[in-house]
């Protein structure tokens, strides 16, 4: 029984692991991306 749980508890960790993985990109991918929204209005500016 014992065994059972470390298995449920392990694969608990690994999801929420990669879950937080995930999110940590999601916010540096529209990060870059207002970035190159913001780049974009400044070069039409100096044009």
């Amino acid at each position: 029984m014992k065994n059972n749980l470390t298995i449920k508890t392990t694969t608990l960790l690994l999801l929420m692991l990669i879950t937080a993985s995930l999110t940590v990109t999601a916010q540096r991918t529209e990060q870059n991306g207002e970035i190159s929204i913001l780049n974009m209005l400044a070069e039409r500016k100096s044009n």
